[in-house]
């Protein structure tokens, strides 16, 4: 959820759905272009979603919504699986738990080298520097390492192979 404060929002809504909006923070402004908030300082935060498991997710996996409603670790074998959140910490089956939407930066990882870009990978909600895995139905960059540790979240279009 972002939370900015004063309050002071304008939303533009587009006709395919995306938003444009921006929000003035203590002399700042924020734009959020379709959840991706820059620059996201001065207490503006990515925004999280809360998920229902369709089976055990781990901490930072990425996860697609299926037609039940439920989320699950994305990976390439199936048009379907286009990524819109990472997991914040471990989701098991059947409980509910934070994942965080693009624009967030994704901590936790190590010996990452900056300017690394990440995409979808093979492995069911595993980041991948590998484009195209064996078995892949779709391309969709998720990311690029900003530090040795640290990854912003920015999921691109998904392109069919």
């Amino acid at each position: 959820m972002v939370q900015i404060s004063p309050a002071q929002t304008d939303i533009i809504i587009g006709e395919n759905g995306g938003a444009i909006g921006s929000n003035m923070m203590g002399g700042q402004v924020a734009l959020f272009i379709n959840n991706i908030c820059s620059p996201c300082t001065g207490g503006a935060t990515a925004q999280t979603l809360t998920v229902t498991a369709g089976e055990d997710i781990a901490a930072r996996n990425l996860i697609y919504i299926a037609a039940d409603g439920l989320a699950y670790r994305a990976d390439v074998t199936a048009i379907e699986r286009e990524v819109i959140a990472v997991s914040d910490a471990e989701i098991l089956t059947g409980d509910t738990g934070a994942a965080s939407l693009p624009g967030a930066i994704i901590t936790g990882f190590s010996a990452l080298t900056p300017g690394t870009r990440f995409f979808v990978s093979g492995t069911p909600g595993a980041l991948s520097e590998v484009v195209q895995p064996a078995g892949a139905v779709f391309i969709q960059q998720v990311g690029h390492a900003v530090s040795e540790t640290s990854v912003l979240f920015r999921p691109g279009f998904q392109i069919a192979i």
